[in-house]
């Protein structure tokens, strides 16, 4: 947070030095942001998009800034706009998208998913999202599928093992489904979708596999002596203690 309102006092000298220049309000808008100003950052934002009215970074954190503040209907206005201005944008496509299931608007939110999929093919976010459109839909294969691809893109995705895991049950392929929630504990056991897993794999009766923490890095490389040498050695240094 220091580092953050040292940012921000650095680029209000700016500003005031050169208050035309639209970097200084955009680097202070994201600097009010990380301290949770976001009002403060909107304004910035604003200042930023009437004198660069071609910078769809600036929509796309705006919106962002807006949907957090639960203002959905701009924060979909600004993601669209950042769209116009950069057609192949997939995060604003994820983000609109995410905006459009929220509000329940589940088609236009697969569309928007399938968009950020054609210009963005390895991004797992558009293939979670489109995943959940079509699990709130019940097309549970549709879903399996999407939620499929995310984990072969990455496999270390806790939150798709889980989405997948339930879709699983919901089709009463329960073998399948407790894969998935052992696979999203052994990932992150601590996280949100880990910590649901848990509780779903106790209401189903099923193990519950952690992975082994992690061995410290002082043993790691620790020497594997055999103990008969240990007791050897400090016989001798005994012996030679003794002498002296």
């Amino acid at each position: 947070m220091l580092y953050q309102h040292q940012i921000i006092k650095e680029c209000t000298e700016q500003i005031e030095a050169k208050p035309k220049n639209p970097n200084h309000y955009f680097n202070r808008a994201q600097a009010y942001k990380e301290v949770g100003d976001y009002n403060a950052a909107i304004v910035d934002l604003t200042r930023v998009i009437q004198m660069s009215p071609n910078s769809p970074q600036a929509y796309l954190l705006r919106g962002t800034l807006y949907r957090n503040l639960k203002n959905y209907p701009q924060a979909s206005r600004d993601f669209s706009a950042a769209i116009r201005i950069k057609t192949d944008y997939a995060d604003a496509y994820i983000l609109r998208g995410n905006i459009h299931r929220k509000i329940s608007e589940l088609p236009l939110a697969i569309a928007d998913a399938s968009s950020a999929i054609s210009y963005a093919p390895d991004d797992v976010q558009a293939y979670v999202l489109r995943g959940k459109c079509q699990q709130d839909l019940g097309n549970y294969d549709y879903a399996i599928e999407d939620y499929s691809k995310a984990v072969r893109i990455n496999p270390n995705y806790a939150n798709a093992y889980y989405f997948r895991g339930n879709c699983y049950h919901s089709v009463d392929r329960n073998e399948n489904a407790i894969e998935d929630y052992q696979q999203a504990v052994k990932i992150a056991p601590d996280s949100y979708s880990g910590r649901l897993a848990i509780q779903r794999l106790k209401d189903l009766g099923a193990d519950i596999v952690l992975l082994e923490p992690p061995r410290r890095t002082v043993d790691m490389f620790r020497p594997k002596i055999p103990s008969q040498t240990i007791k050897k050695h400090f016989v001798k240094i005994w012996s030679e203690m003794i002498k002296r």
